[in-house]
């Protein structure tokens, strides 16, 4: 069944179950955030996301601090 499956994340070794509670944790710490967090948050996402990508229609916010 797929939640006996098993993968690796950031080294740790989880079952589907505890992956996607980790997940749901994960999502609730996001909840909690301020929203100008969440927006610097948000920006290096984007960052991350052109260099990884090496595309150009990627957009990058500016963030105004």
């Amino acid at each position: 069944m797929w939640k006996d499956r098993k993968i690796l994340v950031k080294g740790k070794v989880l079952s589907m179950k505890e992956f996607f509670q980790e997940a749901e944790k994960s999502g609730r710490r996001f909840s909690k955030m301020k929203f100008e967090e969440k927006i610097k948050a948000l920006v290096e996402l984007q960052k991350f996301a052109k260099k990884w990508n090496k595309r150009k229609d990627i957009i990058v916010w500016r963030s105004y601090e």
